[in-house]
């Protein structure tokens, strides 16, 4: 794996990865413990099915209608940057204002969390090069490595004060769209 990392590295698709790793840990605080803290607010198993089909549905009607649409039109990592924003104030408002940020929260978080992989998956196809189903292969390992970090601290977040998972990922989503935004501002430079 180190050595996949190394050759990754000279890709320079690296720091996009570990961006990508952290954003899987911010995912992971909240898609793992949501049913948590909807249950902890006391909401029905009615209720709680219903957010997890809205925020699903959410998400293939972006990824299927509005994703392609947009990636005709706008840079795919200035995309990313934005639906990163979007995501972070999705958490933001869930995490301040409770349960009326839900609604905004199943729209804008599942929406971007959605759209991510496949933008990131359209970044490493057009500059990977003949390192492509390696570079996939090694940001794979390290969303999973993501999401057990993830787990972990959303565990920790969850037995003190539940509506923290929504700030420390909104926390997450804006850290990661200040890191892939410095990687653009990184290649504009270069060139």
């Amino acid at each position: 794996m180190f050595h996949n990392i190394g050759r990754v590295y000279k890709t320079g698709l690296l720091p996009g990865m570990i961006v990508t790793m952290v954003f899987s840990i911010g995912i992971q605080i909240t898609m793992n413990f949501l049913e948590f803290y909807l249950s902890i607010k006391e909401f029905t198993i009615s209720k709680i099915g219903l957010y997890v089909f809205v925020l699903s549905f959410v998400g293939v009607v972006g990824n299927f209608f509005v994703t392609p649409i947009i990636l005709r039109k706008v840079d795919d990592k200035i995309y990313l940057v934005v639906i990163l924003i979007i995501s972070g104030i999705g958490l933001l408002i869930t995490g301040l204002s409770g349960d009326v940020g839900l609604y905004g929260f199943m729209f804008m978080f599942s929406l971007a969390s959605m759209m991510f992989k496949p933008i990131t998956t359209q970044i490493i196809s057009k500059n990977a090069g003949e390192e492509q189903g390696m570079a996939l292969g090694v940001r794979e390992t390290l969303i999973h490595f993501g999401f057990v970090v993830g787990s972990i601290a959303g565990g920790f977040l969850v037995s003190g004060d539940s509506g923290n998972i929504f700030l420390v990922s909104s926390a997450i989503m804006f850290v990661c769209a200040i890191g892939f935004g410095s990687i653009k501002y990184i290649e504009v430079r270069k060139v």
